[in-house]
């Protein structure tokens, strides 16, 4: 790994959190390229993994809707009903909680190729965090009543689709479980 950037003079961010993502994303720059690269992921791609099956990605696609998110902008907020799914074309954002008296805390940043909001979405619960964009973005967003059409017009790639997000979902989990028996020992 290339340190050159760590033999900068010192370094002042705004604030504590700012410091910190740039600390990461330098890191990252190196080490994972590919989780920085700010290189568009088409829906039907994202889809296409999901599904495990290209030819099914496009008829999911004819559900969604493309939105366009300005730097700044909320794409989720905080503690709002969830009643959609998006997944990043393009751009970053940051995922951060807030809890009152406190300044938020970031705990993510999510880029192309990214989903989100699918946890409340599938608990029906509100949004655990906020998504605001860094920068400019385009997602695609699945409503629950899109959702709920789909189900009805195509059951099976509906089904196919709620199989391949519990597979997502469950890989996630494995990672996490991993990393904090990583971190235990």
């Amino acid at each position: 790994m290339d340190w050159r950037w760590a033999r900068t003079p010192i370094r002042f961010a705004a604030d504590f959190d700012g410091g910190l993502k740039w600390c990461e994303d330098r890191l990252l720059t190196e080490a994972a390229p590919q989780y920085t690269a700010n290189t568009p992921q088409p829906l039907a791609g994202r889809l296409a993994d999901i599904l495990s099956d290209a030819d099914l990605a496009p008829r999911v696609a004819a559900y969604c809707e493309r939105v366009e998110i300005g730097a700044g902008a909320s794409l989720i907020e905080q503690g709002a009903p969830s009643a959609d799914i998006f997944f990043v074309e393009s751009g970053h954002a940051s995922v951060a909680i807030v809890s009152p008296g406190h300044a938020p805390v970031r705990l993510a940043t999510v880029g192309p190729g990214a989903i989100v909001g699918e946890v409340a979405f599938y608990l029906g619960e509100q949004r655990s965090a906020s998504v605001i964009a860094e920068q400019d973005m385009v997602v695609w967003r699945l409503s629950r009543a899109s959702m709920d059409r789909l189900q009805d017009e195509l059951p099976d790639v509906g089904l196919r689709f709620h199989q391949g997000v519990a597979a997502m979902l469950a890989r996630r989990l494995t990672r996490t479980n991993h990393l904090v028996r990583l971190l235990a020992d």
